[in-house]
């Protein structure tokens, strides 16, 4: 479902890579693909698709099954946004190199990368908890201990906010700012009912926990 993601912004890529080679024919007019600080914010944007969407999938066995409706409002979602951010970042706008040294665009790689391993970290302990000690599949559950499982519910929703809200400061464009949005509006009610899911299989489940965000 997440897959457009990645083959938008590689699309948009080679496209605006071949006009600007084939049309535009200046390498002072070189368009947003040619920017170092664009080509950082484009592969931050495929790093994480690719880990969603081909990583993750690869450990997982088995799932839930989702409506078909539902799936194709996520591919259909995707398939937008990944478009919208690839445009953004490929063709309508071209940071100047020494965006990099910006402290805006610092602070907020640092806070992509931070939540990217905060949800990588996370993902990857909650799929171990799904297996027993021999590494088959179990359907027993557990409560989630260490690390920012201390302190929250759910890490990852939390690491993959903080991924987007950090590229959204980093980029400064609108459609990361609305992308960053829609992320917290998604996870964070989610967030809310895997608490609420926790809290009622658990009868020892620790009570200072948060859903989602610590310490709130």
């Amino acid at each position: 479902m997440e897959s457009p993601n990645v083959w938008m912004m590689i699309l948009v890529f080679v496209v605006a890579t071949v006009f600007d080679s084939c049309v535009i024919n200046d390498s002072k007019m070189g368009n947003s693909s040619s920017s170092l600080p664009n080509i950082i914010l484009a592969l931050c944007f495929l790093f994480h698709y690719i880990n969603r969407s081909i990583l993750y999938p690869l450990q997982m066995h088995g799932g839930n099954s989702m409506p078909i409706s539902v799936m194709l409002l996520a591919f259909t979602f995707c398939t937008w946004n990944g478009f919208n951010q690839a445009v953004s970042l490929l063709i309508v706008t071209k940071y100047p190199i020494n965006w990099m040294f910006n402290p805006q665009f610092i602070i907020g790689i640092i806070l992509f990368l931070g939540g990217f391993y905060i949800n990588i970290s996370a993902d990857k302990y909650l799929l171990s908890l799904k297996k027993n000690k021999q590494g088959s599949e179990t359907k027993s559950y557990s409560i989630p201990r260490g690390g920012l499982f201390e302190y929250i519910s759910c890490p990852n929703y939390f690491g993959e906010i903080l991924e987007w809200i950090g590229f959204a400061i980093a980029s400064s464009s609108l459609p990361a700012l609305a992308f960053a949005w829609y992320t917290f509006s998604n996870l964070f009610p989610r967030a809310i009912k895997h608490h609420q899911w926790y809290r009622e299989k658990f009868e020892d489940y620790p009570q200072h926990r948060k859903a989602v965000i610590p310490f709130v």
